[in-house]
């Protein structure tokens, strides 16, 4: 008995379909990413100094992209070795942290209540109206609740926030990160020098 083979016409879609969907597909592909790339581009190359490559619109397109993110490159650049600053309110038991964050605890509906952003914004415009000479030093061997207790005068200063979360007496300590070197000599109470401030906060 013959058995009878059907044989496919070829299409000449090279290792594709039918239709040459997957032959349509490259070159679709590529333009994207091409514009991706162009888009990336004109974000990264204004926030770079001055050098040789300069294309034609640069300045107005650095403009409209600084009016749709106003918070520039720098924001997604922030130093990892920044100084930490940190908000506390005295309790009849001594020193109580009065910090929001972390921003993605539960109790801030892992991120969604803004709360905590809000109040990082609120400590910024308080430690902007403070000189550099009204904070007292602390030293690296020093927890907080005894360097805010060893500073004796008392600012004066006012809170400008719509909703603000630090009215009254509140202390200000700013403390370098720990560096991860030291990461391997297992300790976890290590403090870093810093300084504090305590504030009479009117809202």
């Amino acid at each position: 008995m013959n058995e009878t083979q059907s044989v496919k016409p070829d299409d000449g879609s090279p290792g594709g379909s039918p239709d040459g969907s997957s032959t349509r597909l490259g070159p679709l592909l590529g333009g994207l990413v091409a514009v991706w790339a162009v888009i990336v581009f004109c974000v990264v190359h204004p926030q770079l100094p001055s050098n040789a490559i300069q294309f034609s619109g640069e300045r107005t397109l650095g403009q409209y992209a600084r009016q749709i993110l106003p918070q520039g490159w720098a924001f997604f650049t922030k130093s990892a070795r920044d100084p930490q600053m940190t908000a506390w309110v005295p309790t009849d038991t001594g020193w109580e942290l009065a910090m929001k964050g972390p921003h993605a605890e539960s109790r801030n509906v892992f991120g969604l209540n803004r709360g905590s952003r809000a109040q990082a914004v609120e400590m910024g415009m308080l430690y902007g109206g403070l000189r550099s000479e009204q904070w007292a030093p602390c030293e690296d061997d020093t927890d907080n609740a005894t360097c805010l207790d060893q500073v004796t005068s008392r600012i004066q200063v006012h809170n400008p926030g719509p909703a603000p979360t630090l009215c009254g007496p509140v202390g200000l300590i700013q403390r370098e990160p720990v560096p991860w070197s030291w990461a391997t000599t297992g300790d976890s109470d290590i403090l870093m020098p810093g300084k504090a401030v305590r504030l009479d906060v009117t809202c």
